[in-house]
């Protein structure tokens, strides 16, 4: 977790595989954003929006600020000798701890 909100170049020329991936009528959660990040190497970042969309980027600019947005960057541990990775989002709201 980096801030409510998502980055300034959403709407910028990212292309394909970035941008939006997910778009739902459903509730879409932080998880299945990160799956879909972690299926990309060059994801560095991804935002889940109003609860229904998922937007990666392989770039991100400056902090938009939007409480219906949740922003994380994807960070990178290696768990079995340098094979594997994972995208670990926390945040730091009282209320709640993301670990992904």
């Amino acid at each position: 977790y980096t801030h409510s909100g998502y980055w300034d170049n959403a709407f910028d020329d990212l292309q394909s595989p970035y941008g939006r991936v997910i778009s739902s009528d459903y509730n879409t959660t932080i998880y299945d954003c990160a799956a879909r990040c972690d299926a990309i190497d060059g994801c560095v970042a991804f935002n889940l929006a109003n609860g229904s969309s998922c937007w990666i980027y392989d770039a991100v600019g400056s902090h938009a600020e939007d409480t219906d947005n949740i922003a994380c960057i994807r960070m990178r541990t290696s768990l079995v000798s340098g094979d594997a990775s994972a995208t670990i989002a926390t945040t730091s709201d009282s209320n709640a701890d993301i670990t992904l």
